[in-house]
C-alpha cells in the first residue's frame, strides 16, 4: 500500500513510500516507464521528498527513526544508493 508520495520538480521522477517498508521510485522516460523497489526501512515509510535544489538526491522518513538519503543519478538498474543517519 502506499503512504507517501513525491515528486522531483522536473517531474520526471516518482518517489513512493510503502508499507512494506520499501521505497519506489518511477522514472518517467521519453518511451518508457522505469520502476525499481528497494528495501528502505526496518518500519513503515511514513515520509519522502526530493531535494529542491539537487534533484537527483530523494530522502525519506520512518517509525524505525532512521533518515535515508538516495543518490539517484544513474539508470534505476544500476541500483540506489543509500546513507542511514541516526
Amino acid at each position: 500500500m502506499c503512504l507517501y508520495l513525491g515528486w522531483n520538480p522536473s517531474a520526471t521522477d516518482i518517489i513512493v513510500g510503502l508499507s512494506n517498508d520499501s521505497v519506489a521510485i518511477t522514472s518517467l522516460g521519453e518511451s518508457q516507464l522505469e520502476v525499481e523497489q528497494e528495501k528502505a526501512h526496518n518500519f513503515k515509510l511514513w515520509t519522502t521528498s526530493f531535494d529542491i535544489q539537487q534533484t537527483h538526491l530523494a530522502y525519506t522518513g520512518s517509525e524505525d527513526y532512521k533518515f535515508n538519503s538516495w543518490n539517484l543519478h544513474g539508470s534505476p538498474q544500476v541500483g540506489i544508493s543509500k546513507f542511514q543517519h541516526l
